[in-house]
């Protein structure tokens, strides 16, 4: 029976621990999607062209070094959403210019 509560005790903690990262990394997310949504359209057309290019090669290198390291099926659909969205979003801001 002892053991049983340890086990969980030892649950609680790691749930609660693991609740408070994702909490951090929520909140991080957040205040950068905000940024990235007030800046983007203070950008000039051609600004975001030279970001957009910057970014992409940027973001292959990271997908680079990715592959070297086991991450989830997920981490990797969700780091490609967010670049596709990016990259749309610059690409579009930069056409209005055109």
């Amino acid at each position: 029976m002892a053991d049983s509560k340890d086990v969980l005790s030892v649950l609680k903690s790691q749930v609660a621990e693991t609740t408070i990262k994702i909490s951090h990394l929520a909140a991080r997310s957040l205040v950068m999607q905000k940024f990235i949504e007030l800046a983007l359209p203070k950008l000039t057309p051609a600004q975001c062209g030279e970001i957009h290019g910057v970014l992409r090669q940027v973001l292959e290198d990271v997908m680079t070094v990715m592959d070297d390291v086991t991450l989830p099926g997920a981490y990797h659909a969700a780091f490609l959403d967010k670049t596709n969205e990016m990259l749309r979003a610059l690409e579009k801001r930069q056409a209005e210019g055109e």
